[in-house]
């Protein structure tokens, strides 16, 4: 390194230029002194300080955040259960064993949290709790933006009916007029130490009035934000602000997302159910049934505030997945498949066991049920969906790929400019997809998304363990794309930028943004870099040279 220090380490090379690294071997040497073990992450980032560009005051709050992470992460693992821990199967439970989003040095920051915040809302904490209530006044603020729903839906979705009591009796306690008043649900932390504050003119005026907290008990998924109802599962997940910076941005509500979850959900489910093939592969959605966003005036005029200020409060109603589930079906995140059990075991190697199905088998269902459909996609009607694996849903029978369900649109669907009259959306340009993308950065939503950010794990993982190699990995989903494209019309095939067996991809860089931006406020959410190409493992000529350099 520039500052003279050297690292050595093994490792499991893998056909994406990425190494497993086996930690314990990992040594520093300082000079010519004898090599040391390298245990120490804070002097690893000070020692690579030139190589990432970082300046001394974001090296030094990359470094606080860094802290931050390793707390979480000495609690996750002091809980991570092994192998026969029934919790790896479940939809949600599954969620509070999750490390977070692989690609990132940094995953579990949540600048913003206490120790004691990490332990009452962090999903690794398993914990559960009842949703506050705020009245607003209708007429407070042009800016309010209301849900379709009326408000009698909107708390029976988180209440039952001897809830929806206590809850009218301290209506009526407070003298509020449900004619003049909304009511909108509120994430703890976001009341206590933000909304208090922050909203203390409406507070003053009796336009805004705390509730309290009422309801049936929420737990988080791994996106922090987004809580499930425990107390009965079926009825719709909540999508809350909360003020705290995780990953690469502040975890609000945009005021347009809230505006336009409920239309874009409808056109994705119209377009999934008239597509036979996507029917045919038990592609669904969980839609996303209406939205609640609130900006104080005073931040309204201010062009290049930060974005923060403008999604302090908002929420967002999603259908759950445990209502999409039929008795004989279970669910899992994507990304819980390259999770690694305390005793060493991938995930996605124990369903393979539990299925019954070769490895080879497996991965076939998987590669037609979750990559075909997000390609389908983007191929026929132009759409892309930042396919992390968060985002996307793997619905199982039997431990086996059955379907795929997809999520959040408001946030990561994104439309190409070629899309012509008479497609599904072609006549919708709501704010945030007014920029439309060329179709060769929007099949990053695809190789970056999912074959980069899930795929490469989960194949040195299968690799590692010695169930199925890479080459063999790849190969599988060469040939399941090569059925596919060969079953479409000669015009419809994809060619160049498009054809995921090309021999090269784009890298796309997340971690560099940080590196180069900083923690400093930014009037809107930053996006990734693109670095050197790299060689793809699905391409005959590409792969065949990774496999001969390995």
């Amino acid at each position: 390194l520039s500052s003279g220090i050297t690292y050595l380490f093994k490792g499991y090379p893998g056909v994406w230029g990425y190494i497993r690294v086996a930690p314990k071997s990992i040594q520093r040497i300082n000079n010519d002194l004898a090599p040391q073990n390298a245990d120490n992450a804070t002097r690893f980032f000070k020692d690579i300080a030139s190589e990432t560009g970082m300046s001394d005051i974001t090296l030094s709050n990359f470094l606080s955040e860094l802290q931050l992470n390793l707390f979480a992460d000495a609690k996750l693992l002091s809980r991570l259960p092994d192998a026969d821990d029934d919790r790896w199967f479940d939809h949600l439970q599954s969620q509070t064993l999750m490390n977070g989003h692989p690609k990132l040095l940094i995953n579990k920051g949540r600048i913003g949290w206490s120790p004691d915040d990490v332990e009452r809302y962090a999903p690794e904490a398993s914990p559960r709790f009842k949703l506050h209530w705020l009245a607003i006044e209708l007429e407070c603020n042009p800016s309010l933006h209301m849900p379709g729903l009326d408000q009698e839906t909107i708390l029976n979705f988180s209440m039952t009916p001897k809830e929806r009591q206590r809850f009218a009796a301290v209506l009526e306690q407070h003298d509020i007029d449900q004619k003049r008043f909304a009511f909108i649900p509120v994430h703890p932390w976001q009341w206590q130490r933000c909304l208090q504050s922050e909203l203390i003119d409406l507070i003053a005026s009796d336009k805004l009035k705390y509730l309290g907290a009422f309801g049936d008990d929420y737990q988080p998924q791994v996106s922090i934000r987004t809580l499930s109802n425990v107390s009965r599962p079926r009825q719709p997940d909540v999508k809350l602000s909360l003020s705290i910076c995780n990953t690469s941005c502040y975890r609000g509500i945009p005021p347009t997302f809230a505006r336009i979850a409920r239309q874009l959900s409808e056109s994705m489910q119209q377009v999934i159910a008239e597509d036979e093939f996507l029917q045919s592969l038990g592609t669904q959605i969980v839609g996303d049934l209406d939205g609640f966003s609130f900006v104080a005036d005073r931040y309204q005029d201010i062009e290049q505030g930060p974005y923060r200020f403008l999604e302090t409060l908002g929420c967002i109603w999603r259908q759950s997945v445990a209502s999409k589930l039929s008795p004989d079906q279970s669910a899992l995140l994507t990304g819980v498949l390259a999770e690694t059990t305390a005793d060493a075991r991938f995930v996605i190697s124990l369903l393979i066991e539990k299925s019954k199905l070769s490895p080879l088998e497996w991965l076939n269902r998987y590669f037609k049920h979750v990559i075909l459909p997000l390609y389908h996609l983007q191929l026929n009607y132009g759409i892309g969906l930042v396919a992390h694996g968060q985002n996307t849903i793997l619905v199982l029978e039997q431990y086996a790929p059955s379907g795929l369900i997809l999520k959040d649109f408001h946030g990561d669907l994104r439309l190409s400019n070629a899309i012509q009259d008479g497609q599904p959306f072609a006549d919708q340009s709501p704010a945030h997809l007014l920029t439309k993308l060329p179709p060769e950065y929007l099949i990053h939503d695809l190789i970056t998304g999912h074959l980069v950010s899930v795929m490469r794990f989960i194949s040195i993982g299968l690799a590692s363990e010695e169930v199925v190699s890479e080459q063999e990995f790849y190969r599988e989903l060469h040939r399941v794309l090569d059925e596919y494209i060969n079953g479409l019309p000669q015009d419809k095939r994809p060619k160049g930028p498009l054809d995921l067996r090309r021999e090269q991809f784009e890298r796309v860089l997340v971690n560099k943004v940080k590196f180069k931006l900083g923690y400093g406020d930014l009037s809107q959410r930053p996006l990734p870099e693109l670095g050197q190409a790299i060689l793809n493992p699905i391409s005959t000529q590409g792969g065949a040279n990774l496999y001969e350099s390995l």
